[in-house]
């Protein structure tokens, strides 16, 4: 998988603005194109949290209603804590992977 950031990225190549790119994650997987809510479940899903990228995709309306209230409270201390919570529990996923 290649993350690469819009902003150096020749968007008309994949199809994709600048627009919708600064206004969701993109991911462009087997020639399809997802945005915003299922992106971040299939890239979880990708990551191995399948319990998380399942929760996005079964919650349906309300996942993508999540996702926007998120991308638009981006620098909200709210927002800051969730992170702070998900990079821990991330990291706790990883080590338990490993040993």
């Amino acid at each position: 998988m290649d993350a690469k950031p819009f902003q150096q990225t020749d968007l008309a190549k994949y199809g994709l603005t600048y627009q919708q790119c600064s206004q969701s994650v993109q991911v462009i997987a087997h020639s399809t194109v997802l945005a915003g809510a299922p992106a971040i479940a299939f890239l979880l899903k990708k990551r191995g949290n399948r319990m998380l990228s399942l929760l996005i995709t079964a919650s349906g309306p309300f996942g993508r209603l999540g996702y926007k209230w998120v991308a638009g409270h981006r620098s909200s201390f709210v927002v800051s804590a969730l992170h702070q919570i998900l990079k821990f529990l991330n990291s706790r996923h990883e080590k338990k992977l490993q040993g």
